[in-house]
């Protein structure tokens, strides 16, 4: 436990490392795969450098016998719940309840109500490793987890396109909250994870935060819930309107101890993650160290948390890596939106205008996280109108495939297509490195374009790039603009490898 007077950061390192142990041990141990949460330990592990082996879980799963009832806690290869209880000794306890006004519904149906965290929270835990496995250099296993994640997709269809009649809003946006964390999970159901987002998303909009719609909750503003969409909805890039009121509501609601809860709930380890994750990453004044010693009051001397039981390493490997992000600097806690087929141009695949502008009406609301410095830079091609003409449309088409595709290279860039052969390029807020990552795009370039024909110099990149708020974005845009013509009268023959101006 962290003291008044002790190091923050050496006692925070003790506390993540006894959870990183109990997961890496629980991740390892081959009579645990009866156990569905097994998977989170091995994803958690995964993450930490440690690669236990799969194949016995695979192997278990893939024998598993599925019944395709909707309600039955069975129809997935992996269990969902028996009875609220722990699914392995290794983190067993008493079992407790993060949301004790919903004890009557613990007590009168254990399975289904320990189901509501448990099917979002294994249905990503579960797509995430297996699709990962599945592009294992061994293609026996990838063959095995590929068609495990086969028998699995149907009824994740079923169950996301159930959760957006929205009748249990935790649930549901606890569900959106989790499946937007995990890019290959949220690749196999993102339409029907977008379509619940908006059914929120809407809600959100009427009633200015999501709502309780049942007894005890009913008609109450949940805290949770209301993080749970607006991490979503950030991640998704979706309803920029909502996005800033529902950060305000969570920001406003946390308690003096550090922690947040539900309706006059007692201060909770789940409520309080979901709180501290939207903060974290899309509030640079969010200071997370009282909320830390919550966390640190509440682990177990195991290593493990808990909330309710069954979803103990889940919830364990959650806020051990919040606590890292939470402690790192903002440029490596902040992400851009994931960028929906939708609104990809077909050509380059890049995000459109619109996109850019959804997410700039966001940042707008957003205080602090407006203020912060960025660069951006906007960039066209020399000589591209001539190769278009000189090669035809279908080259010329190749050639922005290929532009865009060595843009997106650079890492954890926003990398959005104005039209034509005009692109734009956010870095990261507060970070400093997209100069630098677009100087080596232009190294790169000249022997890109030989590979796809394009004779040297023929089409040439020209980049003018600056600092601004995030909250000006849509204004550096347009003088960006208006600079790039004034680089092509200044420099009508770049070099091969292009050219660069810092405003």
């Amino acid at each position: 436990m962290i003291g008044p007077g002790e190091s923050l950061e050496r006692d925070l390192s003790d506390n993540t490392a006894r959870a990183i142990r109990a997961l890496r041990l629980h991740a390892a141990d081959p009579m645990a795969v009866a156990d569905p949460m097994q998977a989170a330990s091995i994803l958690a592990a995964r993450a930490h450098g440690y690669r236990p082996p799969v194949s016995p879980l695979l192997t278990y799963l893939s024998r598993r016998e599925q019944i395709r009832d909707r309600l039955s806690w069975r129809r997935y290869p992996w269990i969902l719940s028996v009875k609220a209880e722990v699914g392995d000794p290794a983190y067993a306890g008493p079992r407790v309840n993060w949301r004790p006004r919903e004890g009557f519904w613990l007590r009168s149906d254990p399975t289904q109500y320990a189901a509501r965290i448990m099917a979002p929270a294994l249905l990503s835990a579960h797509l995430q490793l297996w699709s990962d496995v599945a592009r294992d250099e061994n293609p026996a296993l990838a063959n095995r987890a590929t068609a495990l994640l086969q028998r699995s997709l149907p009824v994740a269809e079923d169950d996301v396109a159930a959760w957006i009649a929205a009748d249990d809003p935790w649930r549901d946006t606890f569900a959106i909250w989790q499946l937007t964390s995990r890019p290959l999970a949220l690749a196999h159901l993102r339409d029907l994870v977008q379509a619940l987002a908006n059914r929120y998303g809407r809600l959100a909009l009427r009633d200015g935060a999501v709502r309780g719609q049942r007894f005890p909750f009913f008609g109450d503003p949940l805290v949770s819930a209301s993080a749970h969409l607006a991490l979503g909805l950030w991640r998704l890039g979706t309803y920029p309107r909502v996005l800033p009121n529902l950060v305000a509501l969570v920001k406003a609601l946390r308690r003096p101890s550090g922690a947040w809860r539900d309706a006059n709930q007692p201060d909770d380890v789940l409520t309080t993650l979901a709180a501290a994750d939207l903060l974290t990453t899309l509030d640079p004044s969010f200071d997370p160290e009282p909320t830390i010693r919550f966390m640190v009051r509440r682990q177990e001397p195991a290593g493990w948390w808990r909330a309710l039981g069954p979803e103990v390493p889940w919830l364990t490997a959650s806020i051990a890596e919040w606590m890292r992000r939470a402690t790192s600097p903002f440029a490596e806690r902040f992400a851009w939106p994931h960028v929906a087929p939708a609104v990809r141009d077909r050509t380059t695949g890049l995000p459109t205008i619109a996109f850019f502008d959804d997410i700039t009406l966001a940042i707008d609301g957003l205080g602090h996280l407006g203020e912060l410095p960025v660069e951006v830079a906007f960039l066209d091609l020399a000589g591209f109108g001539v190769f278009n003409t000189n090669h035809g449309q279908v080259a010329g088409d190749s050639a922005l495939r290929l532009y865009a595709q060595s843009l997106l290279q650079i890492p954890d860039a926003l990398v959005v297509r104005i039209g034509g052969d005009e692109i734009l390029i956010l870095g990261l807020p507060t970070a400093r490195t997209l100069s630098g990552q677009l100087r080596s795009f232009l190294a790169r370039w000249p022997g890109q374009a030989e590979q796809l024909g394009i004779e040297r110099g023929g089409v040439v990149p020209r980049v003018v790039i600056t600092t601004c708020r995030m909250n000006g974005l849509r204004e550096a845009r347009h003088q960006l603009g208006i600079e790039i013509g004034t680089l092509k009268h200044a420099v009508e023959h770049p070099p091969p490898e292009g050219v660069m101006r810092r405003l």
